[in-house]
């Protein structure tokens, strides 16, 4: 990653993370403050956040507020956009997803209707106010976390997909837009990742457990930079949050971990559509 220092001269010295407590959310959180930015963590659990930003500010000089919010209500996005406000942040991670997997007839209209809201609607709204504010600040930068599911539709999380599919192609058309206005906006692609949600659908082999060396466990004892006992293409967190961070400012999107880029590239030259959304749709399911 570029250095801290500059680091913080181009983007200031507040980050906002939303989805902060654990997996992705969480490593974007270090990294960050490794960096030296002060940050606010958004999530909805406030025994998770509170855990979490004594784990930063007890191992990185870095000031840390937590902020419990719903981003899928109005309400919990006006907190988090007045929050952003008060500490003039310089630079966005939007983590907050929803993600619920059955058929798409199986899961009430109001489900799929808050997918929509949390990582579609929901993000525009915060997105959009705080691209204002940075354009008339004159600096900024937006992280908005995409996934593979978006490239294609994808049998089991339809919405969910379609949702990430909104997510990466207003991530593409944000980064030209607000370039000239010194704005950086990137979509992160991720694929699989040991974060806990992943963790109790693939259910690996063994328990994911913090390394040796002091690093922070990740919520339910996971670690942010193993990906012991899963499949070898799943990511750790940490590489995905370092991924995203080193491309910003660089590119529009960038597809994290190299099994993903393989498979991205792989799919789109030698496969038709169809069948790319037959293959994922069997392959999404749960590993027993």
């Amino acid at each position: 990653m570029r250095g801290s220092d500059s680091f913080a001269a181009k983007y200031g010295r507040w980050a906002v993370i939303v989805g902060a407590s654990e997996g992705i959310g969480a490593a974007y959180a270090e990294e960050i403050a490794a960096c030296g930015l002060n940050l606010v963590l958004v999530a909805r659990r406030a025994d998770k956040l509170r855990a979490r930003a004594e784990d930063i500010t007890s191992r990185f000089a870095v000031a840390c507020r937590t902020l419990c919010a719903d981003v899928g209500t109005d309400a919990g996005v006006d907190r988090i956009l007045e929050e952003a406000k008060s500490v003039d942040a310089g630079l966005l991670v939007y983590n907050a997803a929803f993600a619920p997997a059955a058929p798409f007839l199986d899961l009430p209209r109001a489900d799929h209707l808050q997918v929509i809201t949390v990582n579609s609607r929901n993000m525009l709204s915060v997105v959009h106010a705080e691209a204002g504010r940075m354009v008339t600040r004159g600096r900024g930068g937006i992280i908005i976390m995409c996934s593979m599911a978006g490239f294609q539709g994808l049998p089991g999380i339809a919405t969910y997909a379609a949702s990430k599919a909104f997510n990466i192609a207003i991530s593409e058309a944000l980064y030209v837009e607000l370039k000239p206005q010194r704005v950086d906006v990137l979509g992160c692609v991720a694929g699989a990742t040991s974060t806990p949600g992943f963790a109790s659908t693939m259910r690996p082999a063994k328990p994911v457990r913090a390394s040796a060396g002091g690093v922070a466990p990740n919520g339910d004892g996971s670690s942010l930079d193993s990906s012991d006992g899963f499949p070898f293409w799943v990511m750790a967190p940490r590489g995905v949050a370092r991924a995203g961070l080193r491309a910003l400012g660089r590119a529009p999107l960038v597809v994290t971990g190299g099994v993903n880029r393989f498979a991205v590239f792989f799919f789109r030259h030698f496969f038709s559509r169809r069948s790319v959304v037959r293959f994922m749709g069997k392959a999404s399911g749960p590993i027993d």
